[in-house]
């Protein structure tokens, strides 16, 4: 895509690959954004973040059955514990297998992990 036109105003060549480069680097280019773009990177990609953020769903799925269970024994209600311990652990299980496969995309396994526990809980709420 690169060719010079003429200018028919002042008769001088103009490098019209400079000027999209210069256009997009100026939509694109705000250092805010990008140094928030990569804030939210280094922390969806941290490995600590990743597992608290699965024993916090954990620990919400469990409270999402006490609160709605609050009739029923406190047995039934501590065996329904161990359902999303359970999804919890295996979430950080298939995470840190996902993390020494490909360090990418091991965020998606938490989020799935996440959104099956929840999903279970409320099922079973």
């Amino acid at each position: 895509m690169t060719y010079i036109s003429k200018s028919k105003i002042k008769n001088e060549t103009i490098d019209t690959k400079e000027i999209d480069y210069k256009i997009i680097m100026l939509f694109l280019n705000n250092n805010k954004t990008k140094m928030d773009h990569l804030k939210a990177k280094k922390l969806i990609e941290n490995p600590i973040v990743n597992i608290i953020f699965i024993l916090f769903t954990a620990c919400l799925s469990w409270l999402i059955i006490v609160i709605d269970n609050h009739n029923k024994s406190m047995g039934e209600v501590l065996l329904y514990f161990f359902i999303p311990l359970i999804i919890g652990l295996l979430t950080i299980i298939t995470y840190v297998i996902a993390l020494i496969i490909s360090k990418r995309k091991a965020w998606i396994t938490t989020v799935v992990g996440c959104l099956i526990n929840l999903i279970l809980c409320l099922h079973l709420a």
